[in-house]
């Protein structure tokens, strides 16, 4: 078995030729295992844990709870030979292109995910703008409609107005003909008594 955080064997058999029946773990670490079921090195899981908030499998991210469980495992060495061993060329290159690609779309996915966030938020900065012109919009054509009621009244008091003038002028012109004939006949009144 192989722990999937730093790609080694989670155990390995005694030294020897003598086949023995009993294993130890790599790298003097213990061997643990999660809620999940899936196992690691002891140090490579607390590791991982100490970087990860959530306390997440690196295998399946589901979360972990409670205690990490440590592990007594023995096996049969040449089950771990034959199986284990031949295998771990290809499980390692496997396992690393598996874990380069989910980083890959976990970066990815984050990316999008903040594209995604702020174009909501453009979407929503526009959307609130959409609204405050549509009632800007509604208060121009109010404005504008009662403005061309002004300008049709103003339009009718001006014609009222320079109705009104006319008729004043014409009144004035009448008084300034009537004073001078009146002023004309006073005048040959006088002549004609003098």
């Amino acid at each position: 078995m192989v722990c999937v955080i730093c790609c080694d064997l989670l155990f390995r058999t005694l030294a020897g030729d003598e086949p023995s029946t009993s294993s130890v773990p790599t790298n003097n670490n213990q061997i643990a295992a999660l809620t999940c079921g899936h196992t690691f090195h002891l140090e490579c899981i607390a590791s991982w844990h100490s970087h990860d908030d959530n306390m997440s499998c690196p295998l399946c991210k589901a979360r972990h709870f409670g205690p990490i469980l440590q592990l007594q495992i023995e096996c049969d060495r040449k089950h771990v030979a034959d199986k284990e061993c031949g295998n771990l060329g290809r499980n390692r290159l496997f396992i690393n292109d598996q874990a380069t690609a989910a980083e890959q779309q976990e970066s990815k996915y984050n990316e999008l995910e903040a594209t995604v966030a702020a174009l909501q938020m453009k979407l929503d900065e526009k959307t609130d703008l959409m609204k405050k012109w549509k009632k800007s919009e509604s208060r121009i054509y109010v404005r504008l409609a009662r403005l061309d009621k002004l300008e049709d009244k103003l339009n009718v008091l001006s014609e009222a107005h320079k109705a009104h003038i006319r008729c004043l002028l014409n009144k004035l012109d009448l008084k300034k003909r009537t004073i001078a004939e009146l002023e004309k006949r006073i005048h040959e009144k006088d002549a004609g008594y003098s």
